[in-house]
């Protein structure tokens, strides 16, 4: 099977009028510029349910909508013995307070995929992006797509970033990726 990526934005319901930071902001517009430089095939999936109705993200959520048609997904590439060459990349976004001054934040959760994101990290910092790893926690789109076997990272932008940089970044991104599949 050739490289086949598969996006997932979970928290990208945002509602501006309210002050309090109540989604990730710049998920929505990161995870689009990188769907649409992605040469291999791709699939995107947006939230269609606000963070604050429920964390998509989590064990819970797999009854909605959102999360049924990932599910989906992946047991059709499962049952059809076409994991091998899948990535999952689960996008997000992050105040700057959050993980520090970082432009990129990776978030892992299993030490299994130390290998593959280790690369993955190598080649952005080499390329000049900022970035960090950090242990993530219990993110069940990951698990999900794990029990599948299927290999997935999950990807924080810094919400300070100018929209220029985001796009120079989902660039590096891109020619980042080949050290995510596993071969």
């Amino acid at each position: 099977m050739d490289p086949f990526v598969i996006i997932t934005v979970p928290h990208c319901q945002c509602d501006f009028s309210d002050s309090i930071r109540n989604c990730d902001r710049v998920a929505r517009y990161s995870a689009s510029l990188l769907f649409d430089k992605i040469p291999y095939e791709r699939v995107i999936f947006f939230s269609d349910i606000p963070r604050a109705q429920i964390d998509l993200n989590r064990y819970p959520s797999r009854s909605t909508s959102f999360r049924r048609r990932i599910s989906d997904l992946f047991f059709q590439l499962a049952r059809d013995n076409e994991t091998s060459n899948v990535l999952l990349l689960d996008i997000h976004s992050f105040d700057e307070n959050h993980f520090g001054p970082v432009e990129l934040a990776i978030l892992d959760e299993k030490p299994g995929n130390s290998t593959y994101v280790s690369r993955f990290h190598s080649c952005l910092i080499r390329e000049g992006v900022v970035t960090s790893r950090f242990i993530g926690d219990h993110n069940d789109i990951l698990q999900e797509a794990r029990s599948y076997s299927i290999p997935s990272v999950l990807l924080e932008f810094n919400e300070d970033l100018t929209s220029s940089r985001i796009d120079e970044i989902t660039s590096i991104i891109v020619k980042c990726l080949d050290t995510l599949f596993v071969s």
